[in-house]
């Protein structure tokens, strides 16, 4: 049978194709289910779904991550066989005119850093970060949003040792390149902050409804784009939004190559936003885009469940804003030093290591290169931790750090 892949799986639908191969909306003959295939190109160099696999399989019973079914070799090509999601975010976009409300991008900036966090904790990096990498659940009514495509993902640590993988230059270009770091453009191996600020390229992309650099007949060259990216300022990019937007990128872009990034610092900040923002709203704001049902009971029914959904609580707030506080407050009391903080952190990330399950990222054990100081960065990092409270004004020096 043409449509049959793999002996268990027949071929329903075309979902997508690209340069590595397609992707298919099958019927799993073993219980009738509709499930998504993706299978390569016939004898590719390097697999991509290899990799996908790994990753997918680390990700096992975290939330808004697909779930693997199957996996195995067709007429040479490889394939892989996961749950079927919903759209994409960037389908969702267009649909609504490119409009999202500021609680929806609220809402989802909450959900993709959760994801970015997770994946990062099991040391390994994206690397091609956008809309279109991230789904909605197919449940009706369900907010729940997925991160997929892990086909350029790379361990970014060793899940033994803790060894980070080496500072490099002269890197090929990998990603996409509306969305893509100024580290990445110029060549610089990729980390975990290099996915935060194409997350954040991704934020003010739902804030202003298009990029700078973005062109209508998409004819802009990856140099273009990289040299538009230089030039605009973070002001620039979230103009539309709240300011606490800025202080997010001016943390990530302040981040260093081999950095934890302070994911509970930048929750802290869209919680914040988000109790500012109209929270008892939140239900109408999130489910204008996300579902088809306009009947007002239905609708009430749906916010009162956002609501109280324990999901969408934000137990925490209050202990996140307090922890911001305190560290700020601790870095304005104390003289820090800088190198001796800086070497406490990375025990302490070992010692975190050591705690965590072993993952499938295991990488060759080698020395770090330092980093070279290539990016215009905050030259006083101190004087930037003192900023991190939630309470703070973003200093000039942190907003010039952004202007690329």
């Amino acid at each position: 049978m043409d449509n049959a892949i793999g002996c268990r799986f027949i071929k329903e639908s075309t979902i997508g194709e690209g340069n590595f191969g397609s992707v298919y909306r099958v019927i799993d003959t073993t219980n009738k289910k509709r499930v998504a295939l993706k299978i390569e190109k016939p004898n590719l160099e390097v697999s991509q779904i290899e990799n996908e696999i790994k990753v997918i399989s680390a990700m096992k019973g975290h939330r808004g991550f697909p779930r693997l079914i199957d996996s195995g070799t067709e007429n040479g090509s490889m394939y892989i066989a996961m749950q079927l999601l919903g759209s994409s975010l960037e389908d969702k976009f267009q649909e609504s005119k490119q409009n999202f409300g500021l609680m929806a991008i609220l809402n989802i900036a909450e959900q993709i850093l959760m994801r970015i966090q997770a994946l990062h904790d099991k040391f390994f990096i994206h690397r091609d970060i956008k809309p279109r990498q991230f789904l909605f659940s197919p449940t009706p009514g369900s907010s729940t949003i997925y991160m997929i495509d892990f086909g350029l993902s790379k361990c970014y640590q060793n899940g033994k040792t803790g060894v980070h993988i080496q500072y490099m230059e002269s890197r090929p270009f990998i990603g996409t390149a509306n969305y893509a770091s100024i580290n990445t453009h110029i060549g610089i191996q990729q980390s975990r902050r290099d996915d935060l600020e194409s997350y954040m390229y991704m934020i003010s992309y739902f804030l202003n409804g298009t990029l700078p650099w973005i062109s209508k007949d998409h004819t802009v060259s990856e140099r273009e784009i990289r040299l538009a990216k230089n030039r605009v300022s973070v002001n620039e990019l979230f103009h539309n939004g709240p300011a606490e937007f800025v202080l997010m990128m001016a943390y990530i872009k302040s981040i260093s190559f081999e950095d934890k990034p302070d994911y509970e610092y930048l929750e802290g900040l869209i919680k914040r936003m988000k109790s500012n923002t109209a929270v008892e709203k939140r239900g109408v704001s999130w489910f204008e885009f996300n579902s088809d049902d306009k009947n007002p009971k239905t609708l009430k029914r749906k916010i009162r469940k956002a609501i109280t959904d324990p999901f969408n609580e934000q137990p925490n707030l209050f202990k996140a804003l307090d922890q911001c506080t305190e560290i700020a407050n601790r870095n304005n009391t104390a003289t820090l030093n800088l190198e001796k903080e800086e070497e406490e952190q990375e025990g302490n990330d070992g010692e975190e290591l050591n705690d965590e399950p072993m993952s499938a990222c295991i990488t060759e054990e080698k020395e770090s290169y330092p980093e070279i100081k290539d990016r215009n960065i905050l030259k006083n990092r101190e004087e930037f931790r003192k900023s991190k409270s939630l309470d703070s004004e973003l200093p000039m020096e942190a907003q010039k750090c952004c202007v690329m």
